[in-house]
């Protein structure tokens, strides 16, 4: 499976789910979260995306520019036309050499050779951490909705339990 269908596929994932939450869940606080919300994990995850989608035509990927959208975290709406504009970006995104900046404590920047493929990869390996933390919270917190078998489960995860019933 490409990176892209798979990038695709979780958020597709992401989107039915928040498509389920109510709007004062979304931007409630949770405890289980140290005081987050559902709405700031899914920021998160989609702003990951979103700058590397637009340091695909720079050349330049530092995810600690980040915008920080308090408008994806505060209203689910916003966050599924975001998710949707997401998936359809990275469609037309082929691989291609890109530069990734990444700081150290003191704030010192380096430059690392990668790839769009690679980076997408880190996204959606992101993702996945990021939506498991959002399954513990939604459970624990007995927010109502029904969540998917795979939501949050790594594609090798799942590729592992399937062959574990095969046998």
């Amino acid at each position: 499976m490409s990176q892209r269908k798979t990038a695709t596929n979780i958020l597709l994932q992401l989107s039915e789910l928040i498509s389920q939450v109510e709007e004062k869940d979304y931007a409630r606080p949770l405890p289980v979260l140290s005081g987050n919300t559902i709405g700031k994990h899914v920021r998160h995850i989609l702003e990951f995306f979103q700058y590397l989608i637009n340091g695909y035509e720079t050349g330049l990927v530092d995810y600690d520019l980040r915008q920080r959208n308090p408008e994806i975290e505060n209203y689910k709406g916003v966050a599924l036309s975001e998710i949707s504009e997401v998936i359809e970006k990275i469609q037309f995104l082929n691989d291609k050499r890109i530069v990734l900046i990444t700081h150290d404590e003191e704030g010192n920047s380096e430059e690392n050779a990668t790839s769009f493929n690679r980076e997408l990869t880190y996204n959606n390996e992101h993702a996945i951490h990021h939506m498991a933390i959002l399954r513990i919270a939604l459970v624990q917190e007995a927010v109502n909705v029904t969540i998917s078998e795979n939501f949050g489960v790594a594609n090798s995860t799942i590729k592992y339990h399937e062959a574990a019933c095969v046998q």
